[in-house]
């Protein structure tokens, strides 16, 4: 499963870790928990011949089961963001320069009990992050870490109970982050939130109003295009995109089932207005697919990946070159990442670190960055998390 999902209560389809307007700014220094100069425990592995796959771990990771380093997503310049789980089970993010230097942090305000804390989702080329906390009492809080101070914020909407709040997931270029927010009734909504301070929350009109319903942005591209997924009363989700002055279109890729738990996941968006994802079949085996701008939708599948629930093909990014990153899952549910080229070819590789369990292998995560170096986490036979890059 992909334990990192953009939402802390996502619906099943997009599968594998929970973990788990007022803006004001907090200088760096007063959050950070601890600076190291150096990557943490790594291990380099060749893959097909230039490629080479990294795994690394933040300084302040835990090492037993269900703890470790999850790396999310990178920038251009190879920066890192991502978060770490210590031997408490308390969630801290990080931040690991193209160098390997890593920077931790908390949030202020996040709780310091198991299975809350810090989560750092997103960054942009200038080194923006975007992400979300939990607090003491289990409620969530998005956050912007921007010219050395970090902006907590809070939809207008969102629930003040456990399991309810604002999240930030991706940041673009601009400064606007994509997130959301889970109401009283457990539903979910969207937000845009601009580097100004301007929130907009925002639903698909479809969109169910159940727990695990709703509106689930995921991602948006230098236009301030959003794209990302609705969940309807029946369960079913669907695709959508919304442009930057509020204009929502829909879709459905063929092939999706029209069961409880099937249908269209639109996740990352690039600069041309092309969405990645995944479509779940009536079986719930998992396929990619790339909808480029005009609407065109082309379907595929990694050869090996496994059909049931839960199993087959899932496509998490892509960058402004057409290169896609994604997963897939074998029979043995576990799990293996690839690159997709624009012209439809197809790259395996996996980390040596990985297992071979349920759920236990190589995670990619987030879009390849602008040379095509992708990162993601590694579950090894310990069930212990480890960042990785896989870069020439």
């Amino acid at each position: 499963m992909n334990r990192a999902t953009p939402f802390p209560d996502l619906a099943a389809e997009t599968r594998r870790r929970p973990p788990r307007l007022h803006i004001f700014a907090i200088l760096w220094p007063s959050l950070l928990c601890a600076v190291a100069a150096h990557a943490g425990q790594a291990t380099t592995n060749k893959f097909a011949g230039k490629k080479t796959i990294i795994t690394f771990d933040a300084p302040g990771a835990g090492v037993g089961p269900a703890t470790g380093t999850l790396a999310l997503n990178i920038n251009t310049a190879g920066t890192i963001v991502g978060y770490y789980v210590d031997d408490d089970f308390l969630c801290h993010g990080f931040v690991r320069a193209g160098g390997g230097g890593f920077t931790e942090f908390d949030a202020p305000g996040a709780g310091t009990n198991s299975n809350q804390g810090t989560f750092a989702e997103g960054i942009n080329d200038a080194g923006d992050v975007a992400g979300y906390y939990i607090d003491k009492e289990n409620i969530y809080h998005g956050f912007v870490f921007a010219d050395g101070a970090i902006s907590p914020f809070d939809a207008p909407d969102a629930g003040t109970a456990a399991n309810e709040g604002t999240f930030g997931i991706h940041i673009s270029s601009k400064g606007s982050v994509v997130g959301g927010y889970i109401d009283g009734n457990k539903a979910n909504h969207g937000l845009v939130l601009t580097a100004s301070g301007d929130l907009t929350e925002f639903d698909v009109s479809a969109a169910g109003t159940g727990t695990k319903q709703g509106t689930f942005p995921v991602g948006i591209n230098t236009k301030g295009t959003i794209s990302g997924y609705y969940v309807d009363a029946s369960g079913l989700s669907h695709g959508f995109v919304r442009t930057r002055n509020g204009k929502i279109t829909t879709f459905d890729v063929s092939g999706a089932g029209t069961n409880a738990g099937a249908g269209t996941v639109a996740r990352d968006i690039d600069t041309a207005g092309d969405i990645v994802g995944f479509y779940i079949d009536t079986s719930l085996t998992h396929h990619g697919f790339v909808r480029a701008a005009d609407g065109t939708v082309t379907t595929f599948d990694v050869r090996g990946a496994a059909t049931g629930a839960g199993l087959g093909t899932y496509a998490f990014g892509i960058n402004n070159a057409g290169l896609v990153a994604g997963e897939w899952v074998d029979t043995n549910r576990s799990a293996h990442g690839y690159q997709r080229a624009a012209t439809g070819k197809i790259v395996k590789f996996n980390s040596v670190d990985g297992g071979t369990g349920d759920d236990q292998g190589t995670h990619p995560n987030g879009s390849p960055n602008k040379s095509g170096a992708i990162t993601g986490y590694v579950l090894d036979d310990n069930n212990v998390d480890h960042g990785f890059l896989f870069s020439k």
